[in-house]
């Protein structure tokens, strides 16, 4: 049985850190890959570049959804990091604002102030950017059906043997760390972080939100992504088990 990990990089949520986890520990084994289509082709692209590069070890994308599909021969280990909903949203702001690339996203970022990125983008109820992000990244795929989004998501996390808590990220790669050894016992504890757009504790991020949004609008915004919410403090309980607090 071979072993592949896939890193199912949450945009926003520590990725790029653990990445570089990956990076460290198996170089050329390890793949950056995107993928493209509806959900059937990157599922069977997946399967076909994972079939194809039998000295691969390791996966990172933004755009590998749940279920992976099942290879023969092959036990595939998902990664993922779950991040506060609310603070989440202000990090994807700044990160869109400071990109020098051509998108909507970007040039919205850059032309307005986070309040009104946020009226604009939550327009649309299909952008899930701003609204559930982590329910919709992990049951999208899962069930179509968006009122058991939660249920299913849910259930992958307790699924799931080890993932992160971006706002615990050592606590997140001990855990990591320690159940990947099980598999691979060369791996060294690499503890990088990239990308971060502030060194603010949560309680310090969403305080000075409250005070920028406004208490009515940011009590909407928690509504909107009140599932999220559940998620959030579900997969911390999950995580502590896990480490045995």
């Amino acid at each position: 049985m071979k072993n592949i990990i896939i890193h199912h990089h949450l945009f926003k949520n520590a990725g790029t850190s653990f990445d570089r986890y990956l990076l460290k520990n198996f170089s050329n084994n390890w793949l950056p890959k995107e993928f493209y289509g509806n959900q059937q082709k990157r599922s069977d692209d997946l399967k076909k570049i994972i079939i194809d590069n039998p000295r691969m070890i390791a996966i990172s994308s933004h755009t590998v959804d749940f279920p992976i599909p099942f290879i023969k021969n092959y036990n595939v280990i998902s990664i993922l990091f779950i991040r506060h909903p609310i603070v989440r949203l202000r990090s994807v702001y700044e990160f869109e604002k400071n990109q020098n690339i051509n998108s909507w996203e970007v040039s919205l970022a850059k032309k307005n102030n986070f309040k009104t990125y946020l009226i604009k983008r939550l327009e649309n109820n299909d952008d899930h950017q701003c609204r559930n992000f982590h329910i919709h990244k992990i049951a999208g795929g899962l069930t179509s059906d968006k009122a058991l989004w939660y249920t299913f998501a849910e259930k992958k996390i307790r699924e799931l043997q080890a993932f992160g808590i971006v706002d615990r990220y050592s606590e997140s790669l001990d855990l990591i760390h320690n159940h990947l050894c099980s598999i691979f016992p060369h791996l060294q504890k690499h503890e990088i972080h990239l990308n971060f757009t502030t060194k603010l504790n949560n309680k310090n991020v969403l305080a000075l939100m409250r005070k920028e949004l406004g208490d009515e609008f940011y009590e909407n915004i928690e509504s909107i992504n009140s599932d999220d919410l559940r998620l959030y403090e579900f997969a911390n309980k999950i995580f502590d088990k896990k480490i045995g607090l």
